[in-house]
This record gives C-alpha cells, structure tokens and sequence, in this order.
C-alpha cells in the first residue's frame, strides 16, 4: 500500500478520536409508528418523549401510539405539539435550531413518510436529515 501523507494521516487520528458512535448506537431505541421502525431514539430523547401519552416508552423501543392518529396528517398534527411544548421549554437544544421546515420521516428515500416533523426535530426521532 501506498504510504499515507502527514495530511492524511492527522485526518484519520482525528476521525478515531471522535468515532464513538457505536456507544450511542448501542443505547438506542428503535423508534416504530405504525408497526415500522423508522429511526433510532437515544436515551435523553426517550426520557424527553416519554412525559408524553402519545408515546409508548420501553427499553427496546420508543413507540407512536396509534391513538396519536391514523392517518399521516393525524400522526404529524400529534408530533408537532409535543416538539412544540419541548421547544417553548427550551429542554431539547436540537430544536433551538427551528427552521419551520417540514421533514418527512420513512424508512428511506423511496418510502412513503410515516410521520411529518420539523427538519430540526429530525435527530430526536433518530432520523436520518
């Protein structure tokens, strides 16, 4: 193999000081609205959407209840007012970053959403932005 230029090779000590994801991954929960998970929630997040009875909370997952809507509509109509309420309080800093941009969480490119949220609540759903 090639040898790795000085530039190359600061690059890379900086990636393995800051690759520690797997931690985090591995406390995540999966995050299911209608029977289909579409995202990773991490600790701190469950804890936050826990407080709120639309959701169903369990070591293993962090579910959207199906009283929180049937519809696509319905489902993201529940969502916005709790990403609201956590906003107005200020306890979630990732929604300090509001864009009004509406988001749609599915379980990839090609899927139809599952839920609509605002681009900045993104993370806290473990969805890919």
């Amino acid at each position: 193999a090639p040898p790795i230029s000085a530039c190359a090779r600061a690059l890379l000590d900086v990636v393995r000081a800051n690759n520690n994801a797997a931690t985090a991954a591995a406390s995540a929960r999966a995050f299911v609205v209608d029977g289909t998970t579409v995202g990773r929630v991490l600790p701190k997040s469950a804890a936050a959407l826990g407080r709120y009875a639309i959701f169903d909370v369990s070591e293993e997952a962090v579910t959207l209840r199906g009283d929180a809507g049937a519809t696509l509509e319905e489902r993201s109509k529940a969502v916005t007012e709790v990403i609201c309420d956590l906003r107005a309080e200020g306890s979630v800093p990732m929604l300090d970053g509001w864009r009004d941009e509406a988001f749609a969480v599915r379980t990839s490119f090609f899927a139809p959403p599952s839920l609509v949220v605002e681009r900045a609540a993104a993370g806290l759903f473990g969805a890919p932005a």
